[in-house]
């Protein structure tokens, strides 16, 4: 087996114990505590001569399965008591179910669910490929991640999934980026981050101005307030968006919804 993927293996280990080791709960012994109660012993179904986790294949899924919704879950849930105790504490006080009910919340849940899907997916295809292939390298951790990153996607809200897509996607070119720079196949310079940057704003800007409904709609106000739009502006948009839905109209293509977003009534 290649060394290299041991290393990087131990080192995915290592660090995801660093992680869990800070958080205030002992996941371990509580899993553990839960493994016994179903009378399941932590080296059932046992695991390839590649995996490098300590328990069986099935064991090490779902204890990090868990562990990803447990901590999605905490996250969102303190996020929420915050905001009800700094902006909504008057309606606590009047129905004290309120924030039971916020923490039991279809959006909680969902966030939830992203990490604990996408370990599921990730680890479980991991320990397949491994099984079926009898190796472990960089192309099965592509494969795996990239699937469980897709997959797991379903579960946010449509409206904000492509929110999630395009920072899945960034971070993704940004870590084959280093990639090559660390295997010296493309040459660094310093305004690298800069450029893509202005890349990315200069795209999002045209987005706004020529297929509003295509980004989302925190997105779209955050450049409606930035950009100091006044009535002759809105005109001309008016006109480019009519122009452009008839086109599409004629091509068969089902046109942009610039009313989505777009208060042609706005005053200035």
């Amino acid at each position: 087996m290649d060394q290299n993927c041991d290393t990087k293996q131990d080192f995915y280990n290592k660090k995801q114990k660093q992680i869990f080791s800070k958080y205030p709960i002992d996941f371990d012994k509580h899993f553990k505590n839960l493994f016994l109660r179903l009378g399941l012993d932590e080296n059932c179904f046992g695991k390839t001569e590649h995996c490098k986790h300590p328990n069986s294949c099935f064991v090490d899924i779902l204890k990090y399965s868990l562990k990803s919704f447990l901590m999605g879950y905490s996250v969102t849930a303190a996020i929420d008591i915050i905001v009800i105790l700094v902006k909504q504490f008057k309606k606590l006080k009047s129905n004290p179910f309120f924030l039971l009910i916020t923490l039991i919340s279809k959006k909680n849940i969902r966030f939830a669910l992203f990490p604990a899907l996408y370990t599921l997916i990730m680890r479980g295809l991991t320990c397949l490929l491994r099984r079926i292939f009898k190796q472990d390298n960089n192309k099965i951790s592509f494969i795996s991640g990239f699937i469980g990153g897709l997959l797991s996607l379903w579960v946010r809200e449509k409206q904000n999934r492509s929110i999630w897509a395009l920072f899945l996607i960034t971070r993704a070119l940004d870590s084959l980026y280093r990639y090559q720079l660390i295997r010296k196949r493309i040459p660094k310079f310093d305004l690298d981050y800069t450029f893509v940057y202005c890349l990315m704003i200069g795209f999002t800007v045209s987005i706004y101005f020529t297929e509003p409904s295509c980004n989302s709609r925190g997105l779209h106000k955050a450049w409606e307030n930035f950009s100091c739009e006044d009535i002759s502006d809105y005109g001309i948009r008016f006109i480019y968006n009519s122009k452009m839905n008839k086109e599409l109209a004629i091509k068969g293509i089902p046109p942009d919804e610039p009313n989505k977003y777009i208060n042609w009534n706005r005053k200035f």
